[in-house]
């Protein structure tokens, strides 16, 4: 029931075959797979992450790469903030790389930030065995849920620690979760006119990078907005005077592609609330 992706790299990123529990398309994808053009591992890292979608479970990337980056338009930051604000761990293998180059250090970085772990291939002939022993930790594994005493939905960022302590051996992390946010019932103003546009907006590609909200004249000058996911996390709080949503969220990374619920305040009480489609 597991399902894959095969996405392959040169001066950009390119989907050779989306999520599928097909073997015989995924080992297709990856036979199609050929060596030329430069190296864009931070724009790849990101392209995968947005091929995943809320739903999945237990997501992992596993980054195979024989060089530096040169190419990409993103960070190695900006690759690792993604894969940590999307709970996406990175297994990395570096292919022949001299180890302890600056190379290496950023993928030993981006494994360790994300849970995963870095493996040096010396040869493609060490992949076998490191591909199964990351299968291996990939199903076998825990899973650790928490009950918060605070029952309150109200969109707050809360802090977690973690102690764990097995066999005389003993371990802490610390993690942070937004509450969701759960708002009164909506009472519109006598007129309570609202457009966003565009509806939908695709941030970052150079067009419709932003959408914008318009009130009519009914809508109070002290208004704010909360932009929601669909689970109800808040994901971006508009304070008085700010009009414009570029999607990113309050972290200051792309929110994924989908559709986001937004409660336009006047004080507490929701006047207006709507759709908005982030697309990629």
């Amino acid at each position: 029931n597991d399902h894959s992706a095969v996405v392959s790299f040169s001066n950009s990123p390119h989907t050779d075959c989306a999520f599928s529990n097909d073997v015989n398309a995924l080992q297709a994808a990856i036979g199609t797979i050929g060596a030329a053009g430069g190296t864009a591992i931070f724009d790849a890292i990101i392209h995968a992450v947005y091929l995943m979608n809320a739903s999945m479970k237990n997501r992992a990337i596993i980054l195979l790469t024989d060089g530096a980056d040169k190419d990409s338009y993103y960070s190695s930051q900006e690759a690792l903030n993604t894969l940590i604000s999307h709970e996406v761990r990175a297994f990395t293998i570096g292919l022949g790389l001299n180890q302890n180059s600056p190379e290496e250090t950023i993928l030993k970085e981006i494994a360790s930030q994300t849970g995963g772990l870095y493996f040096y291939s010396p040869t493609s002939g060490d992949l076998k065995t490191i591909y199964e022993a990351i299968y291996k930790l990939l199903h076998c594994q825990y899973r650790i849920t928490y009950s918060t005493h605070n029952p309150a939905k109200d969109g707050t960022l809360r802090h977690v620690r973690i102690d764990v302590n097995v066999n005389g051996s003993t371990s802490s992390d610390t993690a942070n979760y937004r509450a969701p946010y759960e708002g009164g019932p909506v009472v519109p103003p006598p007129t309570s006119g609202f457009e966003v546009i565009p509806n939908p907006f695709t941030p970052n590609d150079g067009y419709n990078d932003w959408t914008e909200f318009r009130k009519s004249e009914g809508v109070p000058e002290s208004w704010m907005i909360s932009i929601m996911d669909r689970t109800g996390r808040l994901i971006k709080h508009l304070q008085r005077g700010e009009k414009v949503w570029n999607g990113m969220d309050d972290s200051g990374l792309l929110a994924l592609p989908g559709t986001y619920l937004y409660i336009v305040f006047d004080g507490k009480q929701a006047i207006h609330r709507g759709l908005i489609q982030l697309v990629r």
